[in-house]
């Protein structure tokens, strides 16, 4: 029993402070798919203090916040490094929209950790923040 314990310690990474995490949303394309308009993209979750990073649950809200879907995940990113995840999407009934990514979770010394973006829609127009 203590040799697992031994082990799952080794596997923390602790930097030299709390992690600092960072998402992108890069190569974003719109396209209307059986009438919803839907913006695919990868996602780049960027650690930056050496501290790692394990993402546990995160939510997508569209409609101006009035439609969510939550899911349990489990994203690692290691200290220091990127994780870059292809083929996402959201999409939205309306032409006009504010659409949240959110996904908190934990860094390997304890510190509750949140990133998330917006964006605001309408049709092929795109603003990220």
């Amino acid at each position: 029993a203590l040799a697992a314990c031994n082990e799952d310690e080794s596997t923390k990474q602790i930097g030299l402070g709390p992690a600092q995490l960072e998402l992108a949303l890069l190569e974003l394309r719109y396209e209307m798919v059986d009438g919803w308009h839907t913006y695919f993209h990868k996602r780049k979750y960027t650690e930056s203090t050496g501290t790692g990073v394990t993402l546990q649950a995160g939510k997508v809200c569209a409609e101006n916040g009035k439609a969510c879907l939550s899911a349990r995940v489990n994203y690692r990113i290691d200290g220091g490094k990127d994780l870059v995840q292809p083929n996402h999407h959201v999409a939205t009934r309306l032409a006009q929209d504010t659409i949240t990514i959110e996904y908190w979770g934990k860094d390997d010394a304890g510190n509750d950790v949140r990133v998330d973006k917006t964006l605001t829609v309408e049709s092929e127009k795109v603003e990220v923040r």
